[in-house]
């Protein structure tokens, strides 16, 4: 995913939540494109997920 947002002009990438290991999350830091996970429910968990540099998030209910 790294390689080809590099080689093409992407507006995002979404990756699936249970994707973001430390070790994949060291290869998105430097993505162009923002980086964005699904499905984030938990006040916390998108905080904690806003911490770690993800860009935004897919939810089925969470206010801004």
């Amino acid at each position: 995913i790294a390689a080809f947002d590099l080689a093409n002009e992407l507006h995002a990438v979404t990756v699936p939540y249970e994707r973001l290991t430390s070790e994949n999350l060291e290869i998105f830091e430097n993505l162009r494109a923002p980086l964005w996970t699904h499905t984030i429910n938990d006040p916390a968990q998108a905080e904690r997920l806003s911490g770690l540099g993800i860009d935004g998030f897919y939810t089925d209910y969470l206010m801004p």
